[in-house]
C-alpha cells in the first residue's frame, strides 16, 4: 500500500510538473529539462560503471547540458560542432596527461548525445514553433506525449492479459508481441485523432505520425532495457520514489522526438 502511494505521489508531482513546464516554456522549461537531463546523464553513467566502463563527469556533463540547451542559443551558433570538439579535444588531453582510457570519454560523449540530442528537441519543439501561433509548440508536445502515453498503456493493457509470446526475453522478459502490437494500435488512434483536431494534419499524416511515435517508443525502452541488462540492474535508480528512476520513465522520449520533431517540420513546414 505504502509503494503504491508513492508511486501515485511521484505520478501527480511528474504530470503537474510536465504542464507547468509546458505552458510557461521558456527558461523555466530549459532549467527544467536540464535537471532531468543531468539525472538521466548520471544514471547512465552509473550503468557503463557497472559495466566497466569510467566516464569523465569532465567531459559527460557540460557537453549534455549544452546539447540539451542549442535550442535556447542563436540558431546560426554551431553548438553540436562545439561540443564534439570540445569532448574531443578534452577526451584526448585526459589521455595523455591522466592516462585515460579511450572508452571513457567516448561513452561519455555518447551518454551526452544520446541524452541531450533528444532532450534538447523537447525544447526546439516548445520554442521553434511560428510566430503567427504561440501555442503551436504546446501542441506539438502534448500530442507527441499524448502518443507515447497511449502506446504505454495500449501495451499494459494488451500485454498483461493477451501476451503469449515473448517480444525480446533476452532483453525484457515481461515484454510480449501481443502488448508491442496493442501499444502501437493504440498510439495510431490516439495520434490520428489529435493530429487532425489538434494539428488539422490529414488522416494520413497523423496516423503515420503514430506509427513512428508507436514503434520508436517501444524501441527506446527497450534499449533502456537492453542497458540495464547489460548493468545488471533493475532499475536505472530510485530517484523517484515508486517508479525507479528518470530513464525508466523517459527512455521513450529519447528515441521519439528528435524523430518527430523532423517529420512534424516536413509535414508542418516549421522552419528550424
Amino acid at each position: 500500500m505504502r509503494n503504491f502511494l508513492s508511486r501515485l505521489a511521484s505520478a501527480a508531482v511528474l504530470i503537474a510538473l510536465v504542464v507547468i513546464t509546458i505552458l510557461v516554456r521558456g527558461w523555466f522549461a530549459a532549467v527544467v529539462v536540464c535537471i532531468f537531463g543531468l539525472a538521466a546523464a548520471w544514471e547512465l553513467s552509473r550503468m557503463a560503471e557497472r559495466a566497466g566502463l569510467h566516464v569523465h563527469p569532465v567531459i559527460l556533463y557540460p557537453t549534455t547540458l549544452a546539447l540539451t540547451l542549442r535550442a535556447m542559443v542563436p540558431a546560426h551558433l554551431p553548438v553540436v560542432e562545439w561540443c564534439c570538439i570540445y569532448a574531443v579535444i578534452a577526451g584526448l588531453g585526459m589521455m595523455v596527461f591522466q592516462k585515460a582510457t579511450p572508452a571513457g570519454w567516448m561513452s561519455a560523449l555518447g551518454i551526452a548525445a544520446y541524452v541531450g540530442l533528444g532532450l534538447g528537441y523537447v525544447l526546439l519543439l516548445l520554442d521553434r514553433a511560428p510566430r503567427s501561433d504561440p501555442h503551436l509548440g504546446m501542441l506539438l508536445v502534448v500530442v507527441m506525449l499524448a502518443g507515447i502515453v497511449a502506446c504505454d498503456t495500449g501495451a499494459y493493457a494488451v500485454g498483461i492479459p493477451f501476451g503469449r509470446h515473448r517480444l525480446m526475453p533476452d532483453i525484457s522478459p515481461k515484454k510480449s508481441i501481443e502488448g508491442a502490437v496493442g501499444g502501437l494500435a493504440a498510439a495510431v488512434v490516439v495520434e490520428t485523432v489529435c493530429g487532425m483536431w489538434l494539428l488539422s494534419l490529414s488522416m494520413p499524416a497523423s496516423a503515420a505520425l503514430g506509427v513512428l511515435i508507436g514503434i520508436l517508443s517501444q524501441v527506446g525502452d527497450l534499449a533502456e532495457s537492453a542497458l540495464k541488462r547489460q548493468a545488471d540492474m533493475k532499475d536505472s535508480s530510485n530517484l523517484i520514489p515508486g517508479h525507479g528512476g528518470v530513464m525508466d520513465r523517459f527512455d521513450s522520449i529519447l528515441f521519439v522526438v528528435p524523430v518527430i520533431y523532423w517529420y512534424l517540420q516536413a509535414v508542418l513546414r516549421i522552419r528550424p
